[in-house]
């Protein structure tokens, strides 16, 4: 289940730049059948195999920067934990210096 998810969301970054939370239908249910047993395990194992592919895809074509911009990582960390700290911890992740 993890690395579906994982994949999904890989995906789901490359080509929008954005992750969402908690996982969209039906991608979500897709998840808790695996989780539940449901499909069996060549079943999973298809599934993996055209997660990878998919996720491939997107990484060939996205338009993302090779490397992060780890000065705003930096800026979102430290304002997201000295919120926490202060007891404001509920940060827009979509605009860290709120």
């Amino acid at each position: 289940m993890h690395a579906l998810r994982i994949a999904h969301q890989g995906r789901e970054l490359l080509t929008t730049g954005r992750i969402a939370l908690p996982a969209p239908e039906p991608h979500r249910s897709r998840l808790m059948a695996v989780r539940h047993g449901e499909p069996n395990e060549a079943r999973i194992r298809a599934m993996l195999d055209d997660a990878e592919a998919t996720l491939r895809q997107a990484l060939d074509k996205t338009s993302l920067p090779e490397r992060a911009n780890r000065d705003a990582i930096d800026a979102f960390l430290v304002s997201a934990y000295a919120r926490a700290w202060d007891g404001s911890a509920w940060v827009d992740i979509r605009d860290p210096e709120r």
